[in-house]
């Protein structure tokens, strides 16, 4: 597996992938911690690579480990200004449009920024449901359920039965009689087509009895 390029700027999410993919990458190498910290730094380029070689001697190079690496590299990259800016837009998410998929990787991707936000899974369960949209958070609210994989799951599967009951035939290309496989990727083929559905598209009196 290629350890990914990184070139330095201001985004703290860009900053915070490159260390999640390079950490995994090279967790299949079988290296020590000084052995990651020093191929990791192969793939620092631009701006990046000129703050490491700046930063750490030639012998703190072979020295240093993976983790005091990762200290410093977050000091430089990942500074306290954009983390807190990162932990209000966690405050702040909701699912809007998007689909439960897009709403989990954008809360997972934000959370890495929030050590001390979440004292516990349910604690995290809890703030992504709130950020559900109304239709799904009611039903997902009413299951208590304790982790966030399992909002998640439900959140997801509530979301492809909207789509099977309610999305008209010519657009979702199934019925009600199909199998559970059909069922889903008609579902998925839908909310990619058509995004997250919205509270005024169910305005049907069928629809109103299954949301409310």
């Amino acid at each position: 597996m290629r350890v990914p390029e990184f070139h330095g700027g201001s985004d703290p999410l860009v900053a915070d992938k490159w260390k999640e993919d390079t950490d995994s990458a090279l967790s299949y190498m079988g290296v020590d911690s000084i052995q990651r910290q020093c191929l990791a730094a192969y793939s620092l380029k631009g701006d990046a690579g000129i703050w490491y070689r700046s930063h750490f001697s030639a012998a703190e190079r072979l020295t240093t480990s993976w983790e005091d690496f990762l200290q410093s590299f977050d000091s430089q990259f990942i500074s306290s200004a954009s983390r807190a800016g990162k932990e209000a837009e966690l405050l702040a998410l909701e699912q809007g449009d998007m689909s439960v998929d897009d709403y989990e990787s954008k809360f997972i991707s934000l959370s890495h920024f929030t050590d001390n936000m979440f004292q516990s899974e349910e604690r995290k369960a809890r703030m992504f449901e709130r950020g559900l949209r109304p239709q799904i958070r009611r039903l997902v609210v009413s299951q208590r359920l304790r982790t966030l994989g399992d909002v998640v799951d439900s959140a997801r599967a509530l979301e492809i039965d909207f789509f099977f009951f309610f999305v008209p035939e010519d657009q979702g290309h199934y019925h009600q009689d199909c199998d559970t496989g059909s069922r889903e990727k008609a579902g998925q083929e839908a909310i990619s087509r058509r995004g997250t559905p919205t509270a005024e598209s169910s305005t049907s009196d069928s629809t109103v009895a299954l949301w409310a």
